[in-house]
């Protein structure tokens, strides 16, 4: 007799238990009988946005790809050695937006106060780049003229320097704990996807 209390009270609850999902279901039924339309046009537009994140997240993927292809086929010191200077601008503005900087601009030639590009790490901190692209090293004057420009137009801002040459022994005393310094051989191993780690 006693086994027959557990059992019953058991079937009870199963019992209990569909009918309580038999009314949510005819309550569902009906929420959605009356509401249908708006249902529908919340579902649309939820689709609508899904495809647009989607859209968004393919040309952003698309654009890291192309970026990534355009410097492995730059990413050659003899391709280096043969650009421009406004063309290794471009080429170190990528290289930042391939490691993960934010709002890499591309200050240009006329009026950009001493930097050639400007930009902020991932954690927000503003940085000022200026780029030489020459075959001589890079004296402390232009060390100099940098932490001037940063001072004077980019406060805030961490002064970078990157060449593609090397710097003189002056230059390298003048940047200590003033400038980050890109050399060439600093910028091979960044180019080889060693972060610049600002």
């Amino acid at each position: 007799m006693t086994g027959a209390v557990p059992v019953t009270a058991a079937l009870a609850t199963v019992t209990g238990v569909i009918w309580l999902l038999i009314v949510i279901c005819r309550i569902v039924i009906a929420f959605v009988a009356a509401h249908r339309t708006a249902i529908v046009s919340v579902l649309i537009v939820v689709f609508i946005l899904f495809v647009i994140d989607a859209a968004v997240r393919a040309m952003h993927a698309h654009e890291a790809k192309m970026r990534r292809q355009r410097l492995q086929d730059r990413a050659r010191l003899e391709a280096i050695d043969a650009m421009s200077g406004q063309d290794f601008e471009h080429f170190i503005a990528d290289l930042l937006r391939d490691e993960g900087y934010r709002h890499v601009e591309v200050v240009g030639r006329s009026g950009d106060q001493g930097a050639d590009i400007t930009a902020r790490t991932r954690d927000g901190r503003k940085i000022a780049v200026q780029c030489k692209r020459q075959a001589a090293p890079v004296g402390a004057d232009r060390i100099r003229n940098l932490i001037g420009a940063v001072h004077c137009a980019y406060t805030g801002h961490q002064a970078v320097l990157v060449t593609s040459a090397r710097f003189t022994r002056p230059a390298l005393d003048e940047g200590d704990g003033h400038v980050v310094l890109v050399d060439r051989n600093r910028l091979v191993e960044w180019m080889r996807g060693k972060p610049l780690g600002l």
